[in-house]
Protein backbone atom coordinates (compact mmCIF):
# COMPACT_ATOMS: atom_id res chain seq x y z
CA UNK A 1 0.00 0.00 0.00
CA UNK A 2 1.50 3.39 -0.94
CA UNK A 3 1.62 6.11 1.34
CA UNK A 4 -0.52 9.52 0.71
CA UNK A 5 1.69 12.43 -0.91
CA UNK A 6 2.29 15.34 1.42
CA UNK A 7 0.81 17.61 -0.78
CA UNK A 8 4.58 19.05 -1.84
CA UNK A 9 6.01 19.15 -5.58
CA UNK A 10 9.71 20.23 -6.42
CA UNK A 11 8.62 22.51 -9.34
CA UNK A 12 11.05 25.11 -8.40
CA UNK A 13 11.45 28.16 -5.55
CA UNK A 14 7.76 29.87 -5.08
CA UNK A 15 6.83 33.46 -6.23
CA UNK A 16 5.10 35.66 -4.02
CA UNK A 17 4.27 39.16 -5.79
CA UNK A 18 5.57 41.68 -3.58
CA UNK A 19 3.53 44.86 -5.27
CA UNK A 20 0.22 46.34 -5.87
CA UNK A 21 -1.35 46.60 -9.17
CA UNK A 22 -4.35 48.34 -10.71
CA UNK A 23 -5.45 46.79 -14.33
CA UNK A 24 -6.35 49.39 -16.68
CA UNK A 25 -9.96 50.12 -18.67
CA UNK A 26 -9.01 48.12 -21.80
CA UNK A 27 -8.36 45.10 -19.60
CA UNK A 28 -11.10 42.56 -18.36
CA UNK A 29 -11.84 43.06 -15.37
CA UNK A 30 -11.95 39.16 -15.25
CA UNK A 31 -8.35 38.95 -15.56
CA UNK A 32 -7.46 40.43 -12.33
CA UNK A 33 -9.68 37.94 -10.25
CA UNK A 34 -7.70 35.49 -12.51
CA UNK A 35 -4.63 36.77 -11.28
CA UNK A 36 -5.43 37.51 -7.52
CA UNK A 37 -6.75 33.75 -7.25
CA UNK A 38 -2.78 33.38 -8.36
CA UNK A 39 -2.37 35.57 -4.99
CA UNK A 40 -1.08 39.43 -7.08
CA UNK A 41 -2.61 42.07 -5.17
CA UNK A 42 -4.78 43.52 -8.39
CA UNK A 43 -7.81 45.18 -9.12
CA UNK A 44 -9.48 46.40 -11.41
CA UNK A 45 -10.33 49.96 -12.71
CA UNK A 46 -13.85 48.98 -12.50
CA UNK A 47 -13.28 47.53 -8.72
CA UNK A 48 -11.41 50.54 -7.83
CA UNK A 49 -13.58 52.81 -8.45
CA UNK A 50 -16.69 50.93 -8.44
CA UNK A 51 -18.28 51.14 -11.13
CA UNK A 52 -19.66 48.75 -13.87
CA UNK A 53 -17.36 47.03 -16.51
CA UNK A 54 -19.01 48.91 -18.98
CA UNK A 55 -17.96 52.16 -17.57
CA UNK A 56 -14.92 54.53 -17.85
CA UNK A 57 -12.64 56.09 -16.01
CA UNK A 58 -10.35 58.80 -17.01
CA UNK A 59 -6.59 58.50 -16.94
CA UNK A 60 -6.89 61.80 -15.03
CA UNK A 61 -8.85 59.76 -12.10
CA UNK A 62 -6.45 56.45 -12.08
CA UNK A 63 -3.22 58.04 -11.57
CA UNK A 64 -3.57 59.36 -8.42
CA UNK A 65 -5.54 56.73 -6.66
CA UNK A 66 -3.08 54.56 -8.00
CA UNK A 67 -0.71 56.76 -5.75
CA UNK A 68 -3.06 57.43 -3.08
CA UNK A 69 -3.03 53.17 -2.73
CA UNK A 70 0.30 52.74 -3.42
CA UNK A 71 -0.32 50.39 -6.96
CA UNK A 72 1.31 50.41 -10.13
CA UNK A 73 -0.59 50.88 -13.51
CA UNK A 74 -1.09 48.17 -15.83
CA UNK A 75 -2.12 49.57 -19.17
CA UNK A 76 -2.32 48.53 -22.67
CA UNK A 77 -2.17 52.11 -23.60
CA UNK A 78 1.00 53.19 -25.24
CA UNK A 79 -0.45 57.17 -26.00
CA UNK A 80 -0.42 57.43 -22.34
CA UNK A 81 2.98 57.76 -21.72
CA UNK A 82 3.43 60.93 -23.23
CA UNK A 83 -0.12 62.17 -22.50
CA UNK A 84 0.09 61.39 -19.04
CA UNK A 85 3.71 61.70 -18.47
CA UNK A 86 3.84 64.97 -15.83
CA UNK A 87 0.87 63.72 -13.57
CA UNK A 88 2.79 59.39 -13.69
CA UNK A 89 5.89 61.58 -12.09
CA UNK A 90 4.15 64.00 -9.99
CA UNK A 91 2.62 60.97 -8.00
CA UNK A 92 5.24 58.83 -8.61
CA UNK A 93 3.25 55.62 -10.07
CA UNK A 94 5.21 53.04 -11.47
CA UNK A 95 3.79 51.85 -14.64
CA UNK A 96 4.04 48.75 -16.97
CA UNK A 97 2.95 49.56 -20.58
CA UNK A 98 1.85 46.46 -23.02
CA UNK A 99 1.94 47.18 -26.52
CA UNK A 100 -0.95 45.60 -27.86
CA UNK A 101 -0.52 43.48 -31.04
CA UNK A 102 -0.32 45.55 -34.15
CA UNK A 103 -2.86 43.80 -36.34
CA UNK A 104 -5.79 41.10 -35.37
CA UNK A 105 -5.58 41.63 -31.57
CA UNK A 106 -4.77 38.39 -29.15
CA UNK A 107 -6.92 35.63 -27.23
CA UNK A 108 -8.05 36.47 -23.69
CA UNK A 109 -5.99 33.32 -23.14
CA UNK A 110 -2.84 34.81 -24.79
CA UNK A 111 -3.53 37.88 -22.77
CA UNK A 112 -3.63 36.59 -19.41
CA UNK A 113 -0.05 34.28 -20.07
CA UNK A 114 1.78 37.68 -21.35
CA UNK A 115 0.01 39.57 -18.11
CA UNK A 116 1.31 37.02 -15.72
CA UNK A 117 4.87 36.77 -17.41
CA UNK A 118 4.89 40.53 -17.73
CA UNK A 119 3.92 40.91 -14.19
CA UNK A 120 6.47 38.59 -12.97
CA UNK A 121 9.30 40.69 -14.33
CA UNK A 122 7.85 43.87 -13.29
CA UNK A 123 7.04 42.94 -10.29
CA UNK A 124 10.81 41.49 -9.95
CA UNK A 125 12.09 45.31 -11.15
CA UNK A 126 10.05 46.71 -8.48
CA UNK A 127 11.93 44.94 -5.68
CA UNK A 128 15.04 45.84 -7.09
CA UNK A 129 14.09 49.40 -7.43
CA UNK A 130 12.06 49.99 -3.84
CA UNK A 131 13.03 53.28 -3.50
CA UNK A 132 12.19 54.27 -7.36
CA UNK A 133 9.15 54.99 -9.56
CA UNK A 134 9.85 52.41 -12.43
CA UNK A 135 8.05 53.19 -15.96
CA UNK A 136 8.61 50.28 -18.46
CA UNK A 137 6.90 48.61 -21.47
CA UNK A 138 7.07 44.84 -22.67
CA UNK A 139 5.52 43.68 -26.49
CA UNK A 140 2.73 41.50 -26.63
CA UNK A 141 4.83 38.48 -26.98
CA UNK A 142 5.47 35.96 -24.62
CA UNK A 143 9.16 36.24 -25.09
CA UNK A 144 9.04 39.75 -25.09
CA UNK A 145 11.60 41.40 -22.97
CA UNK A 146 11.19 43.96 -20.17
CA UNK A 147 12.43 47.59 -21.17
CA UNK A 148 12.66 50.02 -18.45
CA UNK A 149 12.36 54.07 -19.35
CA UNK A 150 15.22 55.39 -17.62
CA UNK A 151 14.35 59.10 -18.49
CA UNK A 152 11.47 58.81 -16.61
CA UNK A 153 12.31 56.68 -13.23
CA UNK A 154 11.79 59.27 -10.16
CA UNK A 155 13.34 58.67 -6.53
CA UNK A 156 10.34 58.19 -4.07
CA UNK A 157 10.06 61.15 -1.62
Amino acid sequence: MSRQSSGKTDFGPRFEPQHRYVLDNPISPRFACALRAAHWDIVSVNELFRVEPNESVADEEIIPRCAQQGRAWVTLDTRARWQHDAALQEHLVSTLWIRPPSKDGMSAAYLLAVLARALGLFDGLLTRRRRYAAYCVIGSQLGASLKEIPELRRPRR
